[in-house]
């Protein structure tokens, strides 16, 4: 199951490719999932404007679209 979720979750920059999460974290208490992706500084920068990620649980798909502008801390690209 958890080779399955690293492989239907995607991040994906506007018009290049998606990158993969490398593992994920699962919240017990709450059932969150948190997915850590590499630093992808040489191929996704601030100038990658719409962003998609996409995930599949089972029958339960998550599909949200948002912009490098909410990802930003600290003034710079935080992905």
């Amino acid at each position: 199951m958890d080779e399955d979720l690293l492989q239907a979750t995607t991040l994906k920059p506007k018009r290049k490719g998606a990158l993969r999460p490398l593992r994920f974290l699962r919240d017990e208490k709450s059932g969150g999932v948190l997915f850590l992706f590499s630093n992808p500084a040489e191929t996704i920068s601030a100038d990658d404007k719409e962003w998609v990620f996409e995930t599949r649980m089972g029958p339960m798909e998550v599909k949200t679209k948002f912009t490098a502008k909410d990802m930003r801390y600290l003034g710079k690209l935080a992905i």
